[in-house]
Order: structure tokens, then C-alpha cells, then sequence
């Protein structure tokens, strides 16, 4: 027997969202923001489940509780075991950040050179950089464009994108 609770019933107004292509460089410096942003929040997420994890938590616990087995065994003083134990904790959180940083890295680099290519300078500027991806299409027409998915004003998702056609 199917329970009527287990049948869920769809919002009774659900949002309307938009997708359509960004084309105006206001529209396309949000939608980079957008992608940044969700990189930074991607570290968050990551650096709180490498916290959380029981694997990261035991090796923590384990060092505190060596610790204060030594203390006890080579009748240490108290401050400086409880020093030492900050240190290791300091320590854990240092290795989470080392293992995260690429991301940090990855946020840093969205912009008009991450969308549109560049030179090794940067320098080449968004139009450039457009341009010559157009020519690296090895004879095949590129398109690029940014999708974007919204409801009223505000960006839900983006998504870049090079069409290429190769039935030239």
C-alpha cells in the first residue's frame, strides 16, 4: 500500500527562470563573478568536510591524546603540553588550508583571460583574446557565449560556451 505522504506535490506557484545569452559586458562581468564566487564557496564546502571527517578528527584526537599520555608518562609541564596541543591543532588547520589553496587560486584567475584565452602577459584584453581563439578553430567556425539561467534580475547559473562547426 502506497502512503499519500510519500507522494510529494509539486510548489503550487513554482519560480519562473529565464535562460537567455549574456551579451553586453556588464552582464558578462556578473556572470564571471558568479563563477568565482561559486569557486570560493566550492573551498568552504571542502575545507569544512576536510574538518569534519573522521579520518582528519582520529589523527587530531589521537596526537592530543599521545600528548597527554606523555605528559603524564614524562611529567611534563601542563602549559607546555597545552601549548603544543594548540600547535598541532594550528597545524591540522594549516594542512586543510594547504590542501584548499587551489582554490583560492582557481577564483582568482576567472576573468576576461580565464573566458576568452591571452597571452602569457595577460595582456591581450578580452576582444584579443576572443580573436584569436576564432583563428586556433583549425578552419572551423567558433562561437562562444555565456549562458546564463535567471529569475528576475538575479543569476542562478552560468555556463561558457564555444560552439564550434566543423560543417563548413
Amino acid at each position: 500500500m502506497s502512503n499519500p505522504k510519500d507522494k510529494e506535490e509539486p510548489p503550487p506557484n513554482p519560480p519562473t527562470l529565464t535562460t537567455s545569452t549574456t551579451t553586453s559586458e556588464k552582464d558578462l562581468t556578473t556572470a564571471l563573478t558568479l563563477i568565482s564566487t561559486s569557486i570560493a564557496e566550492q573551498r568552504q564546502t571542502t575545507s569544512r568536510a576536510l574538518l569534519h571527517s573522521t579520518p582528519f578528527l582520529t589523527t587530531v584526537l589521537g596526537l592530543i591524546i599521545l600528548l597527554a599520555l606523555a605528559t603524564e608518562y614524562y611529567q611534563l609541564d601542563r602549559v607546555s603540553t597545552a601549548f603544543t596541543g594548540l600547535a598541532t591543532i594550528a597545524a591540522a588547520l594549516k594542512s586543510v588550508e594547504l590542501i584548499t589553496a587551489g582554490y583560492l587560486d582557481a577564483a582568482g584567475d576567472i576573468g576576461w583571460r580565464w573566458l576568452y584565452g591571452g597571452d602569457e602577459n595577460g595582456d591581450e584584453g578580452h576582444q584579443g583574446g576572443r580573436q584569436r581563439r576564432r583563428q586556433e578553430g583549425n578552419g572551423h567556425n567558433l562561437h562562444e557565449s555565456m549562458e546564463r539561467l535567471h529569475r528576475r534580475n538575479a543569476y542562478i547559473a552560468c555556463l561558457p560556451c564555444t560552439i564550434i562547426n566543423a560543417n563548413n
